[in-house]
């Protein structure tokens, strides 16, 4: 008798496990990305009216892809990673613009969100968007990952040979508080707490202006887009 109760018992607990497995199993779904945020948030087209909206703001899981963004977060991140603020700031333009080029109006997969989900795994042409971000020197693994695994992709040496290869090109940090622009090698670089990184022929279309004190000289003809045709990262990338 006490072997039948055993024996029932186990049976009750693996259908118990079985139904909670099938019951939190993820069922992917294709939709499309219909605008780039940063390399890891996108406005995924979930409602299908081909429009961005509020509620379709998802973010990669358990990465951070760098941003060109300078503030607080960003200068803890750099420290973290160990280079510095103007080489994550640029690395973080080229994540972006790459997202943006490489993206844009793309087929993803991903499963379908439940309970409000933001955070979630996204897949592109069959492969983890994460993985490829970090392997690319693009992205860093999340501190509080719940995905370990995603450590060996990470990249440090990667994000510095980008910034290496960026260093050709010329930058500028707009502090938009005042939208007022600075080089990269001024003395108001590190004071800027909120600022986002340029190119600086990109200024004269985005309607900033420089310092008194800064390099005025920038392209007689402004570009929306960096051009990473030269840049070996663009090979490697999706």
């Amino acid at each position: 008798m006490k072997k039948l109760i055993l024996t029932l018992c186990i049976l009750c607990s693996m259908f118990l496990v079985s139904v909670f497995v099938y019951l939190n199993k993820e069922e992917y779904k294709t939709y499309k990305i219909i605008k780039v945020i940063e390399a890891d948030t996108f406005y995924i087209d979930i409602n299908e009216n081909n429009t961005p909206e509020e509620d379709e703001i998802f973010h990669i899981k358990n990465v951070i892809a760098l941003k060109p963004n300078k503030n607080s977060k960003t200068e803890y991140y750099a420290q973290k990673l160990q280079i510095p603020i103007e080489d994550y700031l640029k690395v973080g333009y080229l994540a972006r613009e790459l997202a943006k080029q490489e993206l844009t109006n793309k087929e993803i997969s991903m499963p379908i969100p439940k309970n409000n989900q933001k955070y979630t795994d996204i897949y592109y042409s069959g492969k983890n968007l994460a993985e490829i971000l970090l392997k690319n020197g693009l992205a860093f693994v999340y501190e509080k990952s719940d995905n370990p695994e995603y450590f060996q992709f990470q990249n440090i040496k990667q994000i510095k040979a980008n910034a290496k290869e960026l260093s050709v090109l010329d930058f500028s940090l707009v502090n938009l508080k005042t939208n007022i622009a600075h080089n990269t090698d001024s003395e108001h670089f590190s004071l800027i707490r909120n600022g986002e990184l340029f190119l600086k022929k990109q200024l004269k279309y985005l309607g900033f202006v420089f310092c008194k004190s800064c390099d005025k000289d920038y392209s007689d003809k402004p570009t929306e887009k960096i051009d990473v045709s030269e840049l070996k990262s663009k090979n490697k990338y999706l």
